[in-house]
């Protein structure tokens, strides 16, 4: 998960939801940006971005070049695309 994501989805407050619904990597740049300097500047989502990273909710590791077969990329983006529907009012979801 990049930087970006994460912190839109703990702004949004759905990161939660991911979190639960499958292992988040991220990698030790995006743990710099959103925790570390994030807290430098006074940002509330970084001290909870810390709290899940101490609790191993959110897992920092160096990043691996190697591709996802096809199958486990599908399988977590539908775990992503579940848990972020589980959020939506029911009135959105019926598409």
């Amino acid at each position: 998960m990049d930087s970006d994501c994460l912190v839109k989805l703990t702004k949004a407050g759905a990161k939660e939801a991911i979190v639960s619904a499958m292992e988040v990597h991220i990698p030790p740049l995006v743990k710099k940006e959103t925790v570390d300097e994030a807290k430098e500047r006074g940002y509330q989502d970084a001290f909870i971005n810390e709290e899940n990273i101490d609790k191993k909710v959110l897992q920092v590791v160096k990043h691996q070049r190697e591709k996802a077969p096809q199958k486990a990329r599908w399988r977590s983006f539908r775990s992503i695309l579940e848990a972020t529907m589980r959020l939506l009012p029911a009135t959105i979801t019926g598409f």
